[in-house]
Parts: C-alpha cells; structure tokens; sequence
C-alpha cells in the first residue's frame, strides 16, 4: 500500500512539474515578444511615450488602457472606460510616480501617456497594456532613458 501511494505521488509530481514548467515557459516566450522601444529625453524636458490602442475591427473597442513602471507592481496611470465611451474615460495617475505631471491622448497614432517636466527619477522601463472588449490583450514596452 506504501509502494502505491508513493509511486502515484511520483506519477502526480512529475504531472504538476511538466504543466508548471510548459506554463512558465510560455510566459516566457510571451514576455519575450513583447515589443521593446528606446527613448531617450532630456531631464526637464516632456516625453511622449507610445501605446498602440488600434484594433482591426471596427466594432470592437478599448476598454481599459494600464501604464505600469517595470520595478514597481502595480498600475502607475490608467484610462478606465469599461463602464462609458472611451472619450469619457477616467483617468487615474498614481501620485507617487507621475501625479499631475502625466495626460493620455488616445487621438495620436499611436496614442501617447505624455508626461511633463521628465525627472532623472523617471529613468525606467514602462509596459502599456490595452485590454479590449474583443481582441486579445495587448502589451508594449518602452525603455526611457533620461539625461
């Protein structure tokens, strides 16, 4: 009884590593294929950092649009119209990365997160993140380099 249950517990390990393992490996090729732009800014100067919120069908439309800042874990700046037109959308700015200083212009191609008055502590690696009510997610990333 000891050898069965210790056989089946290998069997049922060896099961969750493969599906863990195929799990992390793709969320590795994926983050691999996010795209990765470099910009460059002057201290003081605004900045203009792209997000491509363009679907191919008409009929679908941007629901939620998330600035993250890679060494931090949660969302810096949004634009969150899942309850009203996207025109309308609310916009949100963590007080504690771009505050007042960061503005969303979805009309650009690509739209843009502008932020004002860049500071040498703003030197980082952002990801915009699109959520769509029908297309699949998507994620960008820009690496901003001040100096």
């Amino acid at each position: 009884m000891v050898l069965f249950r210790s056989r089946r517990f290998l069997v049922i390990s060896r099961i969750l590593f493969l599906v863990l393992d195929s799990l992390l490996e793709f969320a590795d090729s994926a983050a691999k294929d996010v795209p990765l732009i470099n910009m460059q800014v002057v201290a003081g100067d605004p900045v203009y950092l792209p997000c491509d919120i363009s679907t191919p069908d008409p009929h679908d439309q941007v629901l939620l649009v998330l600035w993250y800042r890679e060494d931090l874990g949660t969302p810096i700046y949004s634009v969150d119209g899942r309850d009203r037109d996207f025109g309308l959308a609310e916009r949100w700015s963590d007080e504690n990365v771009f505050a007042n200083r960061a503005y969303f212009m979805p009309e650009k191609q690509p739209a843009e997160l502008g932020v004002d008055h860049i500071r040498e502590s703003d030197q980082a690696v952002y990801r915009c993140r699109v959520d769509f009510k029908v297309a699949q997610t998507r994620n960008s990333k820009v690496n901003l380099t001040v100096i």
